[in-house]
C-alpha cells in the first residue's frame, strides 16, 4: 500500500487545502501549504488607471489631508521623524564614502535601539519611494492608488526644479514651474477657502464696526481714498481768494481733486437750499465789493445817485475847463519848428478839421500858412490845441485804414505838436498835465467797471460770469478802449496799479474754482456718491447699513424725502448737511473717520492674521513632507495587487 504513495506523503499529514485538486495539474515546485503571498496577482495597465483613482480617491485624500492634519498637530514628533530621517542620510553617505572603521566606531557611540529606528526609517521612506517611481509599473501604480499623494510628490519636484531654474537664470521656465507646482498641490483648494474665510472674518468686522458708526462709513466712502488731501484742502488757511468769499465745502473738495466728496457735499449743500442760496449770494457780494476797490463806488440808478466814477469825472472835467479856458486865451509867435511840423500831410489835413471846427462854432481861425521869409505869425493857443485834437481823432476813428508805421508816424507828429506848444504856452502845459494826472485814477475806475460789468449777470445782479470775466481779462486792449477811449494801452498794468491787479486776479482764481467744482460736481454725480439721507436713516434705526451707502443715481436730499415718505431721521440728516456747510466741521468728520478707519484697520488685519498665517504655512513645501514620510513609513496596500489567497 505504501510503496503506491507518492514519495514523501504521508497518512498523517494535513490534509490540502484542495483536495480534490489532482497534483499533476499544480505548477512545478508549488506546495500547497506554500505561503499565500508567493502567489502572483493581476498585472494592472494604464487602461485601468482611471478608474482605479476614482475608486481610491477618498483613501488617497484621507491619508494624505489626515497626514497634514496629524503633522501640524503633533509637529514635535514631525520634527523627530525629520531628524532621524535626516541622520538615516547621513549615516547611509558616511558609509559609502567613509572607511568602514569609522561607521563602525559611529554605530558602536551610537544607542542600538536609536541607530534601529533610524535606519528603519530612512530604508523604510527611501525604499517606498523606489518602489513608487522606481519603474514605469511602480508610477502607473502610484497614480492608480494614491492619486492625491503622487499630485504633492509632483508639486515638490515641480516646486524644487522652478528653484532651481530660477538659481540658474532662465526666469520663463521657472515661473512655468512654479505655476504647475501650484496646480498640482493638493493644499491648493483648501488654501484658497481659508484665505477667503480670512477676508470673509475680517470684512464682517468691519461690517460691524460700520453699523456702529454709518456717517463715518459715508464720509471715507465718499474721499474715495483722498481723504488726506481734501483735509488738507478743507483747512487751508489760504483758501479764501475773495474777502468774505467762503469757499464752500463743495468747492474746495473740487479743488483737492475730488469728484466723489465734491458731489457728496454739495448734496448736503442742496439739502440746506436757503443757506447754500445766502452763501452763493454773499460769494456774489464778496467779489463785486472786493472788484468795487478798482471800480469805485457804483452808481444807483434808482435814487440817481452818481457813482465815484462820475463824481471824478465831473470834477476833472469842472477843473480842466477852468484851466483850459484859461489858458486857450494865449497866443504864441511862430517859428520855423512849427511850421515845419504843420507842413508835415497829417498836420494840414488836420488845420482843415480845425479850421472846419472853429467854423462850426462861428470863431475865428489864426492858423493862416506863414509866407517864407515873412514876418513871424502870431497862433492861439486854442487853434494849435484844435490841431492836436484832430490829429488824435484821426487816429482813434480810423485804426483799420491805418497801417502800423502810418499810424505811429501821426502820434508822432502830435507829441512834437504838444511839445512846442508845451515849452511856448506853460498855462497850457499845467493844464494838461493836471487833466492827465485825474486821469490816472479815474481811467483805473473805469476799467474796473468795464471788468465788473463783465461779470455781473444783467438780468440776477450775480457776479458770476466767469466766462465774460476771463474774456474781459485776457483782451485787455478791447477792455481798456471801451472804458477809457484810449487805444493806446496794451495790458492791464499800463492802466491799474500792482493792488489793482492783484485783485482782478484773486476774484479771477475764486471764479474758477467756483466753475471747476460745477464741473467736479457734474462727474461726481455720474460716479457712486454715498447718500447721506440713506445714511442717517440707517443710523436711526440702529440696525446698521442695510444697503450700500453708495447710490448708484445722484439724488438732491428733498426728492429722497419725497420718496421715502418721512422715513429718513430728518435731525440727523441735516446735521450731516450742516456740517457738510462748514468746511471745518467737514474736516473734523472726515479727519475723525480716517482715523477710526486706521484702527479699525488693525482690528481687521489682527482678526485676518490667523487665516493668512495657515494659508502661508500651507503655501510652504515643508507642510507636504511630514504627512508625505508618514504615509511613506507606512504604506498603502494596493487592493489591485493583494492576493486573494491571503488569509
Amino acid at each position: 500500500m505504501s510503496a503506491t504513495l507518492p514519495p514523501g506523503f504521508q497518512l498523517d499529514a494535513p490534509a490540502p487545502a484542495a483536495p480534490n485538486a489532482p497534483a499533476a495539474a499544480l505548477p512545478p515546485g508549488f506546495r500547497l501549504d506554500a505561503p499565500a503571498e508567493g502567489l502572483p496577482g493581476p498585472r494592472r495597465t494604464w487602461g485601468d488607471v482611471p478608474a482605479d483613482m476614482m475608486q481610491n480617491l477618498p483613501v488617497s485624500a484621507q491619508r494624505f489631508y489626515g497626514g497634514v492634519v496629524e503633522a501640524i498637530m503633533d509637529p514635535l514628533e514631525t520634527i523627530k521623524n525629520f531628524a532621524d530621517l535626516a541622520a538615516g542620510g547621513l549615516r547611509a553617505g558616511a558609509r559609502a564614502v567613509l572607511p568602514r572603521g569609522f561607521t563602525d566606531a559611529l554605530d558602536r557611540l551610537d544607542n542600538p535601539e536609536t541607530t534601529a529606528r533610524i535606519s528603519g526609517i530612512a530604508n523604510a521612506v527611501g525604499g517606498e519611494y523606489a518602489k513608487n517611481y522606481g519603474s514605469v509599473e511602480g508610477i502607473r501604480d502610484k497614480i492608480a492608488t494614491d492619486p492625491v499623494g503622487f499630485a504633492s510628490d509632483m508639486s515638490l519636484l515641480l516646486t524644487g526644479g522652478g528653484a532651481a531654474a530660477a538659481k540658474a537664470g532662465a526666469v520663463r521656465t521657472a515661473g512655468g514651474l512654479r505655476t504647475a507646482a501650484r496646480y498640482t498641490d493638493p493644499l491648493t483648494p483648501v488654501i484658497a477657502p481659508i484665505a477667503a474665510a480670512g477676508r470673509g472674518a475680517a470684512a464682517a468686522v468691519g461690517v460691524v464696526q460700520d453699523m456702529s458708526d454709518p456717517m463715518a462709513r459715508a464720509y471715507r466712502e465718499a474721499a474715495a481714498g483722498q481723504g488726506p488731501a481734501i483735509v488738507s484742502a478743507l483747512r487751508d488757511p489760504n483758501a479764501v481768494f475773495v474777502p468774505g468769499s467762503r469757499p464752500l465745502t463743495s468747492e474746495l473738495a473740487a479743488g483737492a481733486g475730488s469728484a466723489e466728496f465734491a458731489a457728496f457735499a454739495r448734496m448736503g449743500e442742496e439739502r440746506l437750499a436757503s443757506e447754500l442760496a445766502a452763501r452763493q449770494a454773499e460769494q456774489s457780494v464778496a467779489r463785486q465789493s472786493y472788484l468795487g476797490q478798482v471800480a469805485g463806488a457804483p452808481a444807483n440808478p434808482v435814487t440817481g445817485r452818481r457813482g465815484a466814477l462820475e463824481v471824478a469825472e465831473e470834477a476833472r472835467g469842472a477843473r480842466a475847463s477852468a484851466a483850459y479856458r484859461q489858458a486857450e486865451t494865449g497866443v504864441v509867435q511862430s517859428d520855423a519848428t512849427i511850421e515845419r511840423i504843420l507842413e508835415r500831410p497829417s498836420a494840414r489835413q488836420a488845420l482843415q478839421w480845425a479850421e472846419s471846427v472853429a467854423k462850426e462854432k462861428d470863431q475865428a481861425f489864426t492858423i493862416q500858412q506863414a509866407t517864407p521869409g515873412g514876418p513871424a505869425v502870431d497862433y492861439t493857443v486854442r487853434d494849435l490845441d484844435r490841431v492836436q485834437k484832430a490829429l488824435r481823432d484821426y487816429v482813434k476813428e480810423n485804426p483799420q485804414g491805418l497801417g502800423i508805421e502810418q499810424r505811429n508816424a501821426i502820434l508822432s507828429t502830435r507829441a512834437d505838436l504838444l511839445s512846442w506848444l508845451d515849452s511856448r504856452a506853460p498855462a497850457y502845459k499845467a493844464a494838461r498835465e493836471g487833466f492827465a494826472q485825474e486821469s490816472g485814477p479815474i481811467n483805473r475806475m473805469a476799467v474796473g467797471r468795464e471788468i465788473q460789468n463783465a461779470l455781473t449777470n444783467p438780468l440776477t445782479g450775480e457776479a458770476s460770469r466767469a466766462t465774460a470775466f476771463a474774456t474781459a481779462t485776457e483782451n485787455a486792449p478791447r477792455t481798456i478802449k471801451r472804458a477809457t477811449g484810449e487805444s493806446r494801452f496794451s495790458y492791464l498794468s499800463d492802466v491799474l496799479q500792482p493792488a489793482e491787479i492783484k485783485i482782478v486776479q484773486d476774484v479771477a482764481r475764486d471764479l474758477r474754482r467756483a466753475d471747476n467744482a460745477r464741473d467736479m460736481i457734474s462727474a461726481g454725480r455720474r460716479g457712486d456718491v454715498p447718500d447721506i439721507s440713506r445714511a442717517a436713516t440707517e443710523a436711526a434705526t440702529g440696525l446698521g447699513p442695510q444697503v450700500s451707502l453708495l447710490n448708484r443715481a445722484y439724488t438732491v436730499a428733498n426728492n429722497i424725502y419725497r420718496r421715502l415718505e418721512g422715513k429718513v431721521n430728518r435731525e440727523t440728516a441735516e446735521r450731516i448737511a450742516r456740517d457738510l456747510m462748514d468746511p471745518q466741521a467737514t474736516a473734523f468728520q472726515l479727519d475723525r473717520a480716517l482715523r477710526q478707519e486706521a484702527g479699525r484697520a488693525k482690528v481687521r488685519a489682527r482678526v485676518q492674521a490667523p487665516f493668512d498665517a495657515t494659508a502661508a504655512a500651507l503655501r510652504n513645501p515643508a507642510s507636504r513632507v511630514g504627512a508625505q514620510i508618514g504615509n511613506a513609513m507606512n504604506p498603502y496596500e494596493d487592493p489591485f495587487t493583494v492576493n486573494a489567497f491571503a488569509p
